[in-house]
């Protein structure tokens, strides 16, 4: 379905050639419907994922590593200000019965998967370098 857009990607030249087409004869056609446009969407998206990630691996998993990153050194500023600063300018803070550990865990969490997948990312980002090279070489040869 969208194979003329990986061969557009890869390089191929893509023109358009004018054909006959004959009437059906018999039947109706039963390619169509609600299902047809719902698997073409999600085939469009494959695509369009593959298309864009497989040479820039970096602004998914390094995109995804800095928000979840971000989002943990957020919680983590929280949990610091609700911790140590608000009770120091006479706000009654109201400390669960647990304490403040799972949020302690949680910037833990994500801080820790963030990291991971944004040197993922550098790592991918790398290999996908080494393709493209690989690619090229060969189209020369």
């Amino acid at each position: 379905r969208f194979f003329v857009a990986l061969a557009h990607a890869q390089g191929a030249t893509i023109t358009e050639i004018d054909i006959d087409l004959h009437p059906r004869r018999a039947g109706e056609a039963k390619y169509g419907g609600r299902r047809r446009v719902l698997v073409g969407l999600l085939d469009l998206v494959s695509v369009w994922f593959l298309l864009i990630f497989s040479r820039k691996p970096l602004l998914l998993f390094g995109g995804t590593g800095l928000v979840l990153a971000s989002f943990g050194l957020f919680v983590g500023a929280v949990t610091v200000y609700l911790r140590f600063l608000h009770p120091m300018f006479g706000f009654d803070a109201y400390i669960p019965p647990m304490g403040y550990r799972p949020l302690l865990y949680l910037v833990m969490l994500l801080a820790t998967l963030g990291f991971l997948l944004f040197g993922f990312g550098l790592v991918s980002e790398q290999v996908a370098q080494v393709r493209h090279e690989l690619e090229a070489s060969r189209r020369r040869d």
